[in-house]
């Protein structure tokens, strides 16, 4: 009797084991299963990701219109263009700092009087190869050259060359001796009347030559206008021009 109750005892035990083996493995076949099922869906979210992100491309800039230019300057695109940068008057950056004097006007910003201060600015960036901006030739000029009823004095650009210690030449309207400068890289600055650049009277850039047509720097152009990328002949010019001024280092 005791020897049965011994061997149901052993196989009971035997069946344990068994059954706690069999349990055992699948517990431990399933928890790796599992683990598995779990890398490979972080494994395919990290792919899924990258792919997301790589296969992003970003939108490039949008550049504004004195930026398109002064991009066609920077990469030769336009011929016989000294790189005199192109600024606007009305560029956020400085169009509402105040400059002129006109009693009871609201304009008295470098936004409506600022286009002979924008010009020294393009000329000066040109000339000491570093950004110097229309901000920085009002701080030197400040009100001093502004007329009510007419704008900046003609007087300053002498005076700033001065100051600045460059060339300067009062040319007239002698077209040939503005073509002879541009040819060796000196900058003129031209006064305008009413015309084909401006309802009243203006003050440019003549920024370079090219097959006896000339490049013009207008501080007051818009993408509307396109003064600045299209070339004059000497006709247009002197149909327009009061006076022209040589600026330039020795």
């Amino acid at each position: 009797m005791n020897k049965k109750k011994k061997f149901f005892s052993k196989c009971l035990t035997l069946l344990l084991l068994i059954f706690l083996l069999f349990f055992g493995i699948r517990f431990l076949i399933k928890s790796g299963l599992k683990e598995d099922t779990a890398k490979n869906i972080a494994t395919k979210d990290k792919i899924t990701i990258k792919k997301k992100y790589s296969n992003k491309v970003e939108k490039p800039k949008k550049l504004i219109y004195s930026e398109i230019v002064n991009q066609e300057i920077q990469q030769n695109k336009l011929q016989g263009h000294l790189e005199i940068p192109l600024y606007l008057q009305t560029d956020k950056k400085w169009k509402q700092l105040s400059y002129g004097t006109n009693n009871g006007q609201k304009d008295n910003t470098i936004e409506f009087n600022g286009c002979a201060l924008t010009s020294l600015a393009m000329i000066t960036s040109f000339l000491d190869k570093k950004l110097v901006t229309p901000a920085d030739i009002l701080q030197w000029a400040g009100n001093n050259y502004f007329v009510d009823g007419q704008g900046t004095s003609w007087n300053i650009f002498s005076d700033y060359a001065q100051f600045k210690g460059y060339t300067f030449e009062n040319l007239g309207v002698n077209i040939a001796a503005v073509k002879e400068h541009l040819n060796v890289k000196h900058p003129i600055i031209v006064s305008v009347k009413p015309g084909t650049f401006t309802r009243t009277g203006h003050i440019m850039v003549i920024s370079g030559t090219s097959e006896d047509q000339f490049w013009i720097n207008d501080p007051n152009d818009s993408e509307q206008k396109r003064h600045s990328i299209q070339k004059y002949t000497s006709e247009e010019l002197l149909e327009n021009a009061v006076n022209f001024w040589a600026i330039y280092t020795s």
